[in-house]
């Protein structure tokens, strides 16, 4: 069933905190002089057309960096913070987020050189935000958690917590709901002794998010009649009310759900927003069904996944596939069947890994596969709940959540036992299987992985021997002919031609010498675009125009080192066979990267064609021979020019 999480308002409660303590900074600074108050004049003349959206945007832009200026001159750090987020929300109103994320770290270069970390803090926790609404999850967590530290060495309280609350929710996302908890109760402690902190309405719902999936739905009302009695936005109310009748349908309160979820129905709010509309149709048709299972459902789910449908609301679709493969499962398997691959294969697209599971799990009551094995998983989640309860009465105790409330929600362990030998008895058989199956796909894999072991040694044996090679050709051959060909200088011909043309040739013979040595010394794969750009730029000259496209796209750091030097080495045998036998005057490589696979093409305007003898002995043979030892392809074509298709897997199979 699913419920609405309203986590972007305490961005918007922090935002509010933010803009008033940082106009309270600046209007309760005591000017020094009457230049003060012109300057704080003049700033608050500029901050006004920097908000003014019918001034034109670069105008406005300058009047941002000139109040950044005025800021630095006045040396007040409140008022220079000020003028860095107005630019930084100005930024982000022209849709330049790159810029805005430049002018953050220019704050956080700042705030290193001043004494108060107030604004380190505050910058740290800018960049926590942007990556949260944009979902990246670990870098929004390593932001806030400096943000945090940062206000935990100066006691910053309201720091402290609006972070820990922002951690809360991140930890939420990835379920780990007993810390999420930990984290929610971390910052009631910080904010507990005013009982109308702005904080407290995301807290409590934080709170109610993490009992509910904790399966803990007792627990999640209390906190959301908290929630309830501290805003009045008509929307949070609604979905409020909503995640309430969800959690009442799931403890068979089915009168009190449906009356709940009925009072949303035909409210302002309800038509406004489709999303809550679809999941108050469909969860109140679900309570219906719940208290009478003759009651015909059967319009209300379609309307809500018609509306989801529309919406392209991928976690909606997959509660009302919830509810439709219940409604079948006992009047008509067959069709719930269905239903339940309808579930799996939206929430596999969407990455919904839960509802995935979920899914399995309906399927195989269905129809069971001891291919799948989520009631391993289950069963494995049950007992993570049961080790981490004691945790979290702990964490309640020790931030003193009683204070706030009269009672203590106790955990029953026996209850919980008993839920367990139930479970145990009921996923037995295929727990064995599991077990089966995990033990073949072991040896498989471990099969696979000495097949892969042996390849990528071959693999290193060989670029090993061209490095020895490459060594030895350096500092043997080659520094013998070069004595060689100082002794030959010193000894007197009777013939001079003779001597220059000895002399010539046992050069030429040491620059092959070095050339062939630099060919197959070491690879720097750590610096894997810059080394292939230098090797190919070598081969430019003034008749020959060597040019590349898309290797700068290109994931090298992504790419094993093994398969970095067979490319190395194919596209430098690919260039010399082009130097040595081809009458071309422009080379074009191009890099495609796409999922599995790297593709590169090869195009050369050389007019003099290749036939299959040439092929072989010219050094293309090598080529194929690399190729295939990557499990790549190559395909030549010789009819206009020289052209070389080559596919690369990138990932291992």
């Amino acid at each position: 069933m699913k419920k609405i999480y309203s986590f972007h308002l305490i961005f918007l409660t922090i935002t509010f905190f933010l803009l008033y303590n940082c106009k309270k900074n600046i209007d309760t600074s005591v000017p020094a002089n009457n230049n003060s108050i012109s300057e704080l004049k003049i700033n608050q003349q500029l901050s006004d057309s920097i908000h003014n959206s019918k001034v034109d945007p670069k105008i406005r832009l300058e009047k941002a960096d000139k109040l950044i200026f005025l800021a630095k001159s006045a040396k007040n750090d409140s008022i220079l913070f000020d003028a860095y987020l107005k630019k930084m929300t100005l930024l982000k109103d022209l849709k330049m987020d790159d810029s805005s994320s430049k002018i953050n770290h220019e704050i956080i270069k700042w705030a290193n050189t001043i004494p108060d970390k107030k604004y380190l803090g505050e910058a740290y926790f800018n960049f926590g935000k942007d990556f949260y609404q944009k979902y990246q999850n670990d870098s929004a967590y390593y932001y806030f958690n400096n943000s945090k530290n940062e206000f935990l060495k100066i006691n910053n309280k309201e720091g402290i917590a609006k972070n820990s609350i922002n951690i809360a929710m991140i930890l939420n996302d990835v379920s780990s709901y007993f810390e999420s908890q930990n984290s929610s109760l971390e910052a009631l402690n910080v904010i507990k002794d005013d009982p109308k902190h702005p904080y407290l309405t995301p807290i409590y719902n934080n709170l109610a998010v993490s009992s509910g999936s904790l399966l803990n739905y007792n627990e999640e009302l209390y906190w959301y009649e908290k929630a309830l009695e501290l805003t009045d936005d008509p929307y949070y109310i609604a979905s409020i009310k909503h995640n309430q009748g969800v959690a009442l349908t799931l403890l068979k309160k089915y009168d009190k759900a449906i009356s709940v979820l009925s009072s949303i129905v035909n409210t302002p709010i309800f038509y406004k927003d489709n999303g809550l509309k679809a999941r108050v149709i469909d969860n109140l048709a679900y309570a219906k069904w719940k208290k009478s299972p003759n009651t015909d459902v059967l319009e209300s789910y379609n309307e809500a996944l018609n509306i989801y449908k529309e919406e392209n609301d991928f976690f909606g679709m997959s509660t009302t596939y919830d509810h439709l493969i219940d409604y079948y499962k006992d009047i008509n398997p067959k069709k719930s069947l269905e239903y339940a691959n309808l579930k799996y294969s939206i929430t596999k697209n969407s990455n919904n890994t839960e509802g995935r599971l979920n899914a399995l799990k309906s399927i195989i009551t269905l129809n069971p596969n001891p291919r799948n094995i989520t009631d391993f998983i289950t069963l494995s989640d049950s007992l993570q709940h049961i080790n981490s309860n004691s945790k979290y009465e702990f964490a309640k105790l020790k931030y003193d959540v009683d204070a706030n409330r009269n009672r203590v929600t106790s955990l029953s362990l026996e209850n919980a036992e008993k839920e367990l030998r139930l479970e145990r008895a009921k996923i037995y058989g295929i727990i064995i299987l599991a077990i089966l199956v995990i033990a073949i796909l072991s040896f498989t894999l471990y099969s696979y992985r000495i097949k892969q072991k042996r390849k990528e040694e071959k693999l290193k044996t060989i670029y090993e021997t061209e490095v020895k090679l490459s060594q030895k050709l350096h500092d043997e051959l080659a520094n013998d002919l070069f004595s060689t060909i100082t002794l030959v200088d010193s000894i007197k011909f009777d013939n001079a031609d003779l001597k220059h043309k000895l002399i010539h040739n046992l050069d030429h013979i040491y620059s092959q010498t070095r050339k062939i040595s630099r060919q197959n010394n070491i690879i720097d794969t750590e610096n894997f675009k810059q080394e292939l750009d230098f090797m190919l730029g070598s081969y430019k000259s003034e008749e020959i125009n060597v040019l590349s496209k898309g290797i700068d796209l290109i994931g090298w750091e992504n790419i094993e080192i093994q398969l970095k030097i067979v490319i190395y080495r194919i596209l430098m045998e690919l260039m010399t066979n082009m130097k040595k036998h081809s009458d071309c005057n422009i080379v074009m490589l191009n890099f495609i990267q796409e999922e599995k696979n790297l593709q590169i093409k090869y195009a050369d305007n050389g007019s003099i064609a290749m036939d299959q003898p040439k092929f072989n002995k010219n050094g293309l043979k090598n080529v194929e021979n690399r190729i295939k030892s990557i499990d790549g392809s190559i395909i030549f074509d010789c009819s206009k020019g020289f052209k070389a298709f080559i596919n690369i897997p990138t990932t291992k199979k």
